[in-house]
């Protein structure tokens, strides 16, 4: 696979992301009202969970070189942030960088000091 296809797509997978977590936030803050809204919404979700589950099976399987054992790459996060080695590196760099950051209703990724370190990113 070619590297900047790579990063790329694994760009384009965040900010799918992003505009998925914004209609979750907004859902579970009761802002999503208008029937309108949540129809034009929740394509957006549905279509990020197909890219997670595609993304986890074949670029997430490349990062971690680990076998998914989880439908999504939140979940094998919360699984690799939670073990050792370089794979608990790499899915805390991820998790603090690129995910808990951006879900304003809890932490997406939990593990020890994860809390902590988002705390740490935000203006009090």
């Amino acid at each position: 696979m070619n590297l900047l296809y790579i990063a790329g797509t694994t760009y384009a997978f965040w900010v799918f992301y992003l505009a998925a977590i914004n209609v979750v936030n907004a859902y579970r803050k009761g802002r999503i009202t208008k029937p309108l809204t949540k129809v034009l919404c929740y394509p957006v979700v549905y279509s990020f969970l197909a890219a997670d589950f595609i993304f986890n099976v074949t670029l997430a399987t490349l990062f971690f070189m680990d076998l998914p054992q989880e439908k999504t790459v939140t979940s094998r996060l919360k699984r690799l942030a939670n073990g050792d080695g370089w794979r608990m590196k790499l899915a805390r760099w991820f998790a603090s960088n690129w995910v808990n950051p951006f879900d304003l209703t809890e932490i997406h990724v939990g593990y020890p000091g994860a809390e902590a370190k988002l705390s740490k990113t935000t203006d009090n």
